[in-house]
């Protein structure tokens, strides 16, 4: 993308970045594929982390043998049952807990007249708007790109880009793009476009696993709200 005028687009993954679950979505799912494909593939080995909610019932409904014309046609209802397991295990919010310093780094961002705040996730819209919806900063994130838009993870920021700039009138080159999030393939979705890659290990990865993609900023967390606001807004 080229011909971009200033401004930075802040783009946030939300398990394990914004927010922990306890495991809800997980459970959710697999009640969902249990319900609407009569399986849930083979769901125990499967590593969720980085995936999108598409790519992960593909792979699980082709690993438990399923036609591809079959998981297409029950995919909307996997996902409405999916987004209704979800509300239910949610309820009142209680097993969503927020990142350390997570909150306050968003709100001073989007606080900001030079920047843009937006999601990057895996998680179908609906599915990451329920996880947010306890914590109040749902209303912060000015757009975003979901698993929902496409299954590719690669193909996100793209997408985000063109919200963005219909948002505020301006194209945003990749440079002006900065994606946070907790595992390897966040680092990749970055490096595949020429982002900023930002990796935070409040997630499921060990921080050497993190530090070995070489992201262009490494957090522990962000509970250091200031010093995290300063390498975030820095000049690349």
């Amino acid at each position: 993308m080229s011909g971009a005028t200033g401004g930075r687009l802040f783009l946030f993954d939300v398990d394990g970045t914004l927010v922990t679950a306890a495991g809800a979505g997980r459970i959710a799912l697999g009640r969902a594929l249990a319900a609407t494909y009569g399986t849930t593939g083979p769901i125990e080995a499967y590593d969720f982390r980085g995936k999108t909610d598409p790519r992960i019932v593909w792979d699980l409904m082709r690993g438990a043998g399923l036609d591809n014309a079959r998981i297409a046609e029950r995919l909307p209802a996997c996902f409405a049952a999916y987004v209704a397991e979800l509300d239910a295990l949610i309820g009142d919010g209680a097993r969503v807990k927020v990142m350390p310093g997570i909150a306050e780094v968003v709100r001073a961002l989007a606080a900001r007249r030079d920047a843009v705040v937006g999601l990057l996730t895996g998680n179908i819209e609906a599915g990451a708007r329920v996880k947010l919806r306890p914590t109040g900063l749902w209303p912060l994130f000015r757009l975003g790109a979901f698993g929902s838009d496409d299954l590719d993870r690669r193909k996100l920021p793209a997408i985000a880009c063109e919200r963005a700039q219909r948002l505020v009138g301006h194209p945003f080159a990749f440079e002006q793009v900065t994606i946070i999030g907790d595992t390897p393939l966040d680092v990749d979705c970055a490096r595949a476009c020429g982002a900023v890659a930002v990796a935070v290990a409040t997630g499921f990865h060990p921080p050497e696993e993190l530090t070995a993609c070489a992201p262009d900023l490494f957090f522990a967390d962000f509970s250091d709200v200031p010093a995290a606001l300063a390498a975030l807004t820095a000049p690349r």
